[in-house]
């Protein structure tokens, strides 16, 4: 397996083509175009690109409490194509939820959900199901009205994988 890029290399027709007519593919030319509106160079934009070890390990090395969180997430996953996750979040007394943030740092998307409560609630529940691409640890980040973070992880056993990444 490759390691990511921005830019996934092109089907042989296109580099033949771009060869002959001394250019670049359509991919790479969409693949500038999307870096040049971000203000990257596509060196700079695979210097920024983590690993899910890296994620993790960031993750693991905050010290934010996790008190309030509760995450419901089975032990063991005979797949990974559809794990079911349910959190309960309650904030302390006086504060409110602002965001939600699920990350699963071993997936080549890791950030799975990403949501912002307008209302901001002081308790908040989600069900859904998520696609693992491997064991690892599903990661909450809280962040309440005042700025303050918590953050929470529930680790899960997968036996057969449902990402595979072969850009």
């Amino acid at each position: 397996m490759r390691s990511p890029s921005i830019a996934t290399e092109a089907p042989l027709h296109e580099r033949r083509a771009a060869t002959a007519h001394g250019g670049i593919t359509r991919r790479e030319a969409c693949a500038s175009a999307v870096l040049g509106a971000l203000g990257l160079s596509p060196g700079q934009a695979q210097a920024q690109t983590q690993t899910g070890s890296e994620l993790s390990r960031r993750l693991q090395a905050r010290r934010e409490p996790s008190d309030g969180i509760h995450i419901e997430l089975p032990e063991l996953a005979d797949s990974g194509h559809s794990v079911p996750l349910s959190l309960q979040v309650q904030a302390p007394e006086g504060r409110r939820i602002r965001q939600i943030e699920v990350l699963l740092p071993e997936n080549p998307q890791p950030e799975v959900l990403k949501l912002h409560l307008p209302r901001q609630p002081q308790r908040q529940r989600i069900a859904t199901r998520v696609r693992l691409a491997a064991s690892q640890s599903a990661w909450v980040v809280v962040t309440l009205d005042d700025g303050s973070q918590r953050v929470a992880s529930a680790a899960t056993l997968v036996t057969a994988s449902a990402c595979l990444d072969d850009s």
